[in-house]
Formats: structure tokens, C-alpha cells, sequence
């Protein structure tokens, strides 16, 4: 981490945008890892410093987000609010995602985890028809566009378009 963040700031100094997204979108250098990585030393890194407690701030807040997503999945699934909120509270909770929390290069995960949870609310809230009738005719395209781009963030993001492939068959 300590030579991956000057190295990320370096390559994009003196850069126009539009070099800036490119590199951070691209696969390559390989020494960097995955482009949402590279993304988010820069990102978080640009707006909040260069300081490892910021990285470790936003992946903590990113974290109870998905808690909260947890809680809103169970909510769509129908279980009462306490379920929702015991089941978030235990995610949060857990020493599961310690290594995904607190070590800063470890945010891929974090953010394919997201996204996930983000994908099955919407699926699952698209399929029960809720919400208005504008936002209804878009859901379909965010969930297989969420869907896509949270397989390719990590490799477990694969999993939110297999639910849904599984869950149709399932009820079909």
C-alpha cells in the first residue's frame, strides 16, 4: 500500500480527465490490481488526502452501506423489521469481513459486495412491482447493468446475475 498509492498519484499527474479515466478504468498496469482499486486510492486519496485512516473511514462507511442494504434486501423479502435489522447488525458486525474492512487494498471486495446486494434489492423490487412507473421501466436495465458491472469489480460478483437466473427458474 505504501508504494501503490504514490505510484497510482504519479502515473496520473499532468494528466488531461480523459488520460486520468482511462488509466483508472484500464486493466493494465497489472502491478496496480483490479480498476476499481485504482480507482479508489485515487478517488478517496484526491478528495480526502493522502493518509491510510481515510482509506480505512470510507471502507467503514462503505461497509455499514451494505449493512443497510442488507437490511432493505430483508425488508423487500418480507421479513419483519427486527429480522432486517438483526441479520444487518450480525453482517456488521461479523469478524468475517475484518480483512476486507481494515486493509485498504482489499475495497474490491467491499464494493462487489455492494453492488451485489444493490442488484438483488433492485431485482427483487422490480419483480414485485414497486415504485413508480418511470423508475419501473429502468429497473430492468439497471439490474443487468449493476449486475454486469459487478461481475466485473471481483469475481464474486458473478453471483447476483446466478440469484436472479436461479430465482426465476426457481418460481417459474
Amino acid at each position: 500500500l505504501w508504494w501503490m498509492i504514490p505510484e497510482v498519484l504519479r502515473e496520473v499527474k499532468g494528466k488531461s480527465a480523459w488520460e486520468i479515466l482511462a488509466f483508472l478504468l484500464s486493466p493494465d498496469p497489472q502491478r496496480f490490481g483490479q480498476p476499481v482499486l485504482k480507482a479508489y486510492l485515487f478517488l478517496v486519496t484526491s478528495w480526502l488526502g493522502l493518509h491510510t485512516s481515510h482509506l480505512v473511514l470510507v471502507s467503514v462507511a462503505v461497509h455499514f452501506a451494505n449493512a443497510g442494504l442488507l437490511y432493505l434486501l430483508a425488508r423487500e423479502l418480507g421479513f419483519r423489521g427486527t429480522a432486517g435489522f438483526f441479520s444487518s447488525m450480525i453482517y456488521f458486525t461479523s469478524f468475517v469481513h475484518f480483512h476486507a474492512v481494515l486493509w485498504p487494498t482489499a475495497f474490491q471486495h467491499l464494493s462487489s459486495l455492494s453492488l451485489i446486494l444493490l442488484v438483488l434489492w433492485l431485482y427483487f423490487r422490480w419483480e414485485g412491482g414497486r415504485g413508480s412507473v418511470a423508475w419501473t421501466r429502468w429497473k430492468p436495465a439497471a439490474v443487468f447493468l449493476l449486475g454486469g458491472v459487478a461481475s466485473l469489480v471481483w469475481r464474486s460478483g458473478v453471483i447476483a446475475p446466478l440469484l436472479i437466473l436461479f430465482h426465476v427458474l426457481l418460481c417459474s
